[in-house]
């Protein structure tokens, strides 16, 4: 199925849900796509004074989107900022490596596809949300696309592990994503929690996505996905709430200098 299709089967899917689940959708959708930004095992498609500032904003991205999802009213006055942040890194990355990105080099496309996956994303919480979160998935379906032509063009081959309940023998390629995405939207419908919440389903993708998240002194974010996908997408609040207030002065210094606020935070809220 090519992405025009995809898009038109998303829209018939998700047209009929309610506000605050197309907004959902969306929000998973971009978390589904987020491995896709690290295929080559880094991040070395952006410039290395540019990297945390990017990495912070995608994840703050996703914290938007999780809030407004929750309905919990902590999202602050950064939005903008945040929106813009994403904005300008997809921009960017197009600007830096437009040529490497259309001429072959899938994973440099992957990364920027997963960039506008979190560029439309955020964008379902300040305007209308259903064009907004089709985007999203078509975005995330790109990347997946790209990053498996990666893969095969590398000789890389993996398999779905092994699950609590079952063993899948089927290779994770972008219809296995796609069908993945489609039943997100049909769980929703349906009021069903998510299903393929172990990111094991990545396989080797979960692991360069892990280490190159750990290699830039982000490993609380790849907690953080982690404890996503084990509990259905539904985030823990007191823990978003946390993030949330994070000062703006700190989110604007990268990932890496929020996560360290945050674990101390953590620490100290602990403590008491």
């Amino acid at each position: 199925m090519d992405e025009k299709k995809f898009m038109t089967l998303v829209r018939s899917q998700v047209s009929n849900l309610s506000k605050k689940d197309i907004i959902r959708f969306a929000g998973v959708s971009l978390i589904r796509s987020l491995p896709f930004l690290a295929i080559k095992n880094n991040f070395d498609y952006w410039k290395k004074e540019d990297m945390q500032t990017y990495l912070g904003a995608v994840f703050y991205g996703m914290d938007i989107i999780l809030d407004v999802a929750a309905d919990e009213g902590y999202t602050s006055g950064a939005t903008d900022y945040t929106s813009d942040v994403v904005a300008i890194a997809f921009t960017s990355h197009l600007a830096d490596g437009s040529a490497a990105a259309y001429e072959g080099d899938t994973a440099n496309k992957a990364a920027g596809f997963v960039l506008l996956a979190a560029a439309r994303a955020i964008a379902t919480s300040y305007t209308t949300p259903l064009d907004a979160a089709i985007d999203t998935a078509g975005a995330a379906y790109v990347a997946a696309d790209a990053a498996f032509e990666f893969l095969a063009y590398s000789h890389i081959r993996f398999n779905l592990m092994e699950t609590t309940r079952a063993r899948y023998t089927t290779t994770m390629n972008t219809r296995r994503f796609e069908e993945i995405l489609l039943g997100d939207a049909k769980n929703l419908r349906k009021g069903r929690p998510f299903t393929h919440t172990d990111a094991k389903i990545y396989g080797p993708i979960r692991d360069n996505f892990r280490e190159a998240l750990e290699a830039e002194g982000c490993a609380y974010w790849w907690r953080l996905y982690e404890q996503l996908f084990s509990g259905s997408f539904i985030p823990d609040l007191k823990a978003l709430k946390l993030r949330m207030s994070a000062p703006f002065e700190i989110r604007t210094s990268g990932a890496a200098a929020t996560a360290r606020w945050l674990e101390k935070e953590e620490k100290r809220t602990a403590s008491n």
